[in-house]
């Protein structure tokens, strides 16, 4: 949830009092109290049991990025005047995981669960995809992914933006990538997810106003916040720890930092199972479900109840069948018609209500407060209903075991080597500069003008003469060879560690290699990093399964419609059926029915890259060779060339049919350039 998420039905109100402070009954203050010390109690031990993982990630992120000398080694160094060199090996080889990882987009793809029509899952893709490209959801996953195998963990954020830049009355989806040390959960969580937590919570700062804004209702209060020497004097008045309450208030920046704490409460919900086909709808209630089980009864029995007619004729009545006009039953008495007709709908009604049975199980609900050091700002249920999942999708890249702290990235395994490396390459260094340049000994007094035979005998080519005894010359100093071999077993034990060797990032060691070894390396380092983007993929089914609940809590089926409709239109005006074309009839119906849908989601590798791209367009290219109908259009389509909207219209006004083999060379060819003001025009 952003920062300023799902106000309060009470702070959505305008407060004509906001500048005095809301008073309390004495209960909801006692409450009030408490949930602040259990948070904040919660966050001190979840900090307290991470604090040595926390230092550590902190050391691999400064140790990418060059900061890799210890300490107590720099400072007896630098008064050696001894050459403290950082070849950085490190930072290449997470560059290339990150650019193989944008190389392999995976793009998601919703499938419907049950009997769901097919078109929930094609249109909820076409409505994830747009959330992506609203919320710059692409960049955001290439950050945390770049984040999480540097320190080992990077932790993603998918809510509701209530940044109206891009729709005024609305907004729209967001993917936040959250910062270094301000998530946590509870330490004994073993689910990849962390969805077995208890409980959940970030930490994030906002402007006094911007806060004042949002929590009218504690707007005095919190303006006067940052005048209030009382708290940091007497910390008994919040419960919160000393050193906690002066992190929460920042008065040069003029700004307070929130505890967005969510946790799991017990409650009861209520279950309607079809006992014919066993698919399962929540309800909540009781009571919920009775109605539900009303409504199931009256449709029912409404439709068998159509299908019949009565009619009379003399002093009899019949029940007639609408379609085939066939009498089913006479009666004597006129009202003995209509008594069946309500037996037949009461008994269909029962029939259809009785498939269905109703279940109460136990389980938990999640709330989530916004609070300061001293105050609880808010308190409510989880803003998307009933969804049990928190808003948070941790990417973890190595946990061997179920501990903690265990937690790494691929940083953290390559630091001595690297620092070997950086040793040795400072050993070399120093022992050329400290050794012996080259030169010449000459007999005392030999030369009368030592000086210019300095100066001479340092200029290249130099040629000179002399009398008497030769000059002795002096041997240039040489790196030691076991120095040398160091330094290369240093370079060699990151690529096997890491399990990304030198084939995998474009270099060759030994030109008597072949292609098909070359291939074998790549592989085997491919291999060894199955771990890290089988992590990932899992990530981004969590991130997935979480944007779609919020498309189906905050996308109207007008904006579903709005998105949906603009698509087509724009597929069609080019003169290519879109993938995900519904009948414009059956849209808005297929939208309010995506609100209640439950759909699975699967992340595909599929053509989200450039170079994926084309060689999806080269197959296509291939296909229509050997004869099968592709049109044209979709492979320009699936082409990454420049002005390919401007060249689609043009077929489609024209008329033209599929590419030559001629112009399929160029559309090959072109695969992402881009167009004379630098703007990649096939994105």
């Amino acid at each position: 949830m952003n920062d300023m998420d799902d106000m309060d039905d009470d702070d959505k109100e305008t407060n004509k009092n906001s500048d005095s402070t809301p008073q309390k009954t004495p209960d909801k203050a006692s409450k009030d109290k408490d949930l602040i010390k259990k948070a904040f109690s919660n966050v001190q031990g979840y900090h307290e049991a991470t604090s040595d993982i926390r230092e550590k990630r902190a050391e691999d992120f400064r140790f990418n990025f060059g900061d890799q000398w210890d300490q107590k080694d720099r400072e007896s160094l630098a008064k050696k005047r001894r050459p403290i060199l950082t070849f950085n090996v490190t930072s290449p080889v997470i560059n290339f995981l990150a650019g193989y990882q944008q190389e392999r987009e995976q793009d998601f793809r919703a499938y419907p669960r049950g009997t769901e029509d097919e078109r929930i899952g094609r249109i909820t893709t076409a409505l994830m995809r747009f959330g992506m490209d609203q919320c710059r959801g692409i960049h955001t996953l290439h950050r945390g992914f770049r984040q999480g195998i540097i320190g080992g963990q990077a932790v993603f954020e998918v809510s509701h933006s209530f940044d109206y830049t891009d729709d005024l009355l609305e907004g729209d989806v967001s993917i936040e990538l959250l910062e270094h040390d301000t998530w946590g959960h509870e330490p004994g969580a073993r689910r990849y997810d962390r969805n077995d937590s208890s409980y959940q919570f970030k930490l994030y700062w906002v402007g006094v106003e911007d806060a004042a804004r949002k929590w009218k209702k504690k707007a005095s209060l919190i303006r006067a916040s940052m005048k209030r020497d009382w708290l940091r004097e007497d910390p008994t008045l919040t419960g919160v720890p000393q050193q906690l309450l002066e992190d929460f208030i920042d008065e040069e920046n003029d700004r307070l930092r929130i505890l967005q704490y969510w946790c799991r409460v017990p409650v009861e919900v209520a279950l309607l199972v079809n006992l014919a086909t066993g698919e399962v709808k929540r309800v909540d209630s009781e009571k919920k479900a009775e109605t539900e089980l009303r409504m199931i009864h009256d449709t029912a029995g409404a439709a068998v109840a159509s299908q019949f007619m009565i009619m009379q004729a003399d002093s009899q009545s019949a029940l007639v069948h609408v379609e085939t006009q066939q009498v089913a039953k006479t009666f004597i008495r006129p009202e003995q018609a209509q008594e069946a007709l309500d037996a037949l709908a009461s008994q269909a009604g029962r029939a259809a209500a009785g498939e269905f049975e109703l279940v109460v199980r136990p389980t938990t609900a999640l709330r989530v407060a916004n609070i300061t050091a001293w105050e609880v700002l808010d308190d409510k249920p989880n803003p998307k209903g009933s969804d049990w999942r928190y808003p948070f999708a941790p990417f973890t890249v190595y946990q061997d075991t179920d501990d903690i702290s265990d937690i790494k990235g691929l940083v953290r395994d390559i630091k001595d080597p690297q620092r070997e490396v950086n040793w040795h390459h400072s050993t070399s260094l120093d022992t050329l500069q400290r050794g012996p340049k080259g030169g010449v000994w000459v007999q005392k007094g030999e030369h009368a003008d030592i000086q210019k035979l300095r100066e001479k005998i340092s200029e290249p080519g130099f040629i000179g003469e002399y009398v008497g005894t030769p000059p002795v010359p002096v041997v240039p100093q040489m790196i030691n060879e076991g120095e040398m071999a160091m330094l290369q077993f240093g370079m060699e034990s990151i690529m096997r560690i890491s399990n990304v060797n030198a084939e995998m990032m474009g270099q060759v060691t030994q030109k008597t290699v072949s292609g098909r070894a070359i291939q074998s390396r790549q592989a085997g380092g491919l291999v060894g990093i199955g771990s890290l983007f089988l992590n990932w993929k899992e990530t981004k089914t969590l991130i997935g399964q979480l944007l779609i609940r919020c498309i189906q809590h905050y996308y109207s089926p007008e904006k579903m419609d709005r998105i949906i409709g603009q698509e087509q239109r724009k597929m069609k005006a080019i003169g290519l059926a879109s993938p995900d074309e519904v009948p414009e009839q059956q849209m808005y119906e297929t939208f309010k029915e995506l609100k209640n849908s439950d759909v699975d989601i699967v992340v595909e590798f599929q053509d989200a890259s450039p170079t994926a791209r084309a060689a999806v367009s080269n197959q296509m290219l291939q296909l229509q060779a050997a004869g099968f109908p592709i049109p044209g259009q979709l492979i320009i389509e699936a082409a990454d060339i420049p002005y390919k909207t401007e060249v689609l219209a043009a077929m489609a006004n024209q008329g033209q049919g599929p590419p030559n083999p001629e112009l399929a060379k160029a559309l090959s060819a072109g695969q992402g350039q881009t167009s004379p003001n630098g703007v990649n025009t096939s994105q």
